[in-house]
């Protein structure tokens, strides 16, 4: 029997599109100062240094998910890329764009970041739990269990041990 191929793009779309657009409405919030919600300056360095470092691991995340593992090639084949990223992380282009946001979000320096860097994370994980994790599981069975027990979701760090 043939498996059958998954989209390509998944839930991603809707997923990056949500964040983005929750992200301009902080910076609109921000430039128009409607709230002025300003982290006190002893933090504001901080808070874009880990700004900018987030975009630069997003931009990382996102080059080594797409161009270096080709996974629009591998989903095509049907093949369950689990080396390279996505041996350090399930999602990571999604995971890309959440560190992207997160990383506007700080720079920003606005206290927002303290309500929307935690909805970013729910969102994928509802997202993905719900719709792509249900596919994968279907259509690859244990070998995506395993490969679920040993690799995070969202945060690319190896906080699971090897089963």
């Amino acid at each position: 029997m043939k498996k059958k191929n998954l989209s390509v793009f998944g839930i991603g779309p809707i997923y990056v599109v949500t964040i983005t657009f929750l992200t301009l409405v902080a910076i609109l919030i921000d430039f128009f100062k409607i709230l002025d919600l300003k982290v006190f300056n002893f933090f504001a360095m901080i808070f874009v240094c880990f700004g900018f470092a987030f975009v630069i691991i997003g931009i990382f995340i996102w080059i080594k998910a797409t161009v270096v593992s080709k996974i629009s090639v591998n989903v095509k084949n049907n093949k369950l890329v689990t080396d390279g990223i996505y041996g350090v992380v399930r999602n990571p282009i999604y995971s890309a764009f959440m560190f992207l946001n997160w990383g506007v979000l700080l720079i920003l320096k606005n206290i927002l970041i303290f309500v929307l860097i935690p909805l970013y994370w729910l969102l994928l994980t509802l997202f993905v739990k719900n719709t792509e994790e249900v596919w994968l599981r279907n259509l690859y069975g244990k070998e995506y269990d395993n490969y679920c027990k040993n690799v995070n979701r969202c945060i690319p760090f190896r906080f699971k041990k090897k089963v």
